[in-house]
């Protein structure tokens, strides 16, 4: 789900910066898409108990580290 919504801000975000109108429609219908697949999968796992009925989120990238980014080396944690 978090994948999902991650693309979707990708896609906006590209849209917002596209100085092709029909290129920033495309992405922007790519964005929608991707926000209505991780509202159903949200739905489901709600369904289930396993996440919170919400309405939609708006959802950016963080900025700086990437959410699944870890140590670079795992090997050198720990050491100084």
């Amino acid at each position: 789900m978090i994948l999902l919504l991650e693309t979707a801000a990708v896609l906006e975000s590209r849209a917002e910066r596209a100085g092709d109108t029909t290129q920033a429609a495309l992405l922007r219908r790519r964005a929608e898409q991707h926000l209505r697949e991780a509202e159903t999968l949200r739905d489901i796992l709600a369904a289930d108990g396993a996440a919170m009925v919400s309405a939609r989120a708006e959802y950016r990238v963080p900025t700086g580290r990437s959410v699944f980014s870890g140590p670079s080396s795992p090997g050198r944690r720990g050491r100084t």
